[in-house]
């Protein structure tokens, strides 16, 4: 079972991957009732009443502050099973969330299917930018991890 779910530990799970990747998806089988779950788009929603992939400019830094609320919280407090979902590629990126996660599983789907994704979300223009810029950033950090 989950690491969340086993009784002598309670787990905080960061997953990441590119946008479209399928990170909401798989967080939705995997979460169970009283999880707590951290997702930007879902808290822009909750904050703006708009589609969950509908970002607004002015709406941005008060989902920030709350999502930056939460994760002090969870900083504080171990005892709560949560996902905190996140478009981190980089380790330094990943690194922030390291204090208060104790498990990180990447969500990966090739390009063609994250920019499929993209086309058929809502707003794609923003995720078709958002996807090439994710999977551009990871060929080239591959690329320099290669050549060391």
């Amino acid at each position: 079972p989950p690491a969340s779910r086993r009784k002598d530990t309670v787990s905080t799970t960061l997953i990441y991957g590119p946008p479209c990747g399928g990170k909401s998806t798989l967080v939705h089988e995997l979460h169970e009732r009283g999880d707590l779950v951290l997702d930007f788009d879902q808290v822009h929603a909750a904050l703006s009443g708009l589609d969950p992939y509908d970002h607004h400019d002015s709406i941005t830094p008060f989902v920030v502050a709350a999502m930056e609320a939460v994760k002090r919280r969870l900083q504080a407090e171990k005892d709560t099973p949560a996902w905190v979902i996140a478009c981190v590629p980089t380790r330094a990126e990943r690194s922030e969330f390291s204090s208060f996660t104790n498990d990180v599983r990447l969500v990966y789907a090739d390009r063609a299917t994250c920019h499929d994704r993209a086309l058929a979300a809502p707003h794609e223009g923003g995720y078709l930018l958002a996807t090439r810029t994710w999977l551009n950033m990871i060929k080239a950090i591959q690329c320099l991890q290669t050549a060391n």
